[in-house]
């Protein structure tokens, strides 16, 4: 995991850069980019379902597979941080609470574009690492949700860890 703290900042980097969209018009005006808000049958809670496109290619994969891993390690990293800090606090307390939240969010919506990136034809090299990186993740994003205590979710946060070093070797970043 020691290449991650540079990764949540660049993550972080195109996060605040994308904030502020704009795209420049063929008549040399400038035209903003206006997310619409979901039909009201949408729970509010409920997070936009955005289906990843099965690939087969290991670079595109691995591409398509940092990008999101990128955005979910940008919500673990402080939340584990906050939870190796605590000291004995709970897992109630508001701040580590806080950063369990964005998890769990950012979890649901990352976790079933991973799992639909994998395409029939992906190399097994590629795909099985891909495989074990959603079970290690659901299994950490399952003990957070329940309010597991730390103890319970270091085994955890280790497999998360070991899936993503294995990820940064087969995808050789």
């Amino acid at each position: 995991m020691k290449h991650l703290p540079g990764i949540a900042a660049l993550a972080l980097t195109g996060v605040l850069a994308l904030s502020g969209c704009e795209r420049s018009g063929g008549n040399g005006g400038t035209t903003t980019i206006i997310q619409q808000a979901p039909a009201a049958s949408s729970t509010p809670n409920t997070p936009a379902s955005v289906k990843a496109t099965p690939l087969n290619d290991p670079r595109e994969l691995c591409h398509q597979e940092r990008i999101l891993m990128r955005k979910l390690y940008a919500a673990v990293e402080p939340y584990w941080k906050l939870m190796v800090d605590a000291h004995g606090k709970s897992v109630n307390d508001p701040q580590i609470s806080a950063a369990a939240d964005k998890v769990i969010k950012v979890s649901e919506e990352v976790v079933p574009q991973l799992e639909g990136l994998v395409g029939p034809n992906a190399p097994a090299d590629v795909a099985g690492p891909i495989k074990d990186y959603i079970a290690a993740t659901k299994a950490l994003v399952s003990a957070i949700s329940e309010g597991a205590p730390g103890d319970e979710q270091t085994p955890l946060a280790s497999k998360f860890g070991t899936a993503t070093d294995e990820m940064d070797k087969v995808c050789k970043l």
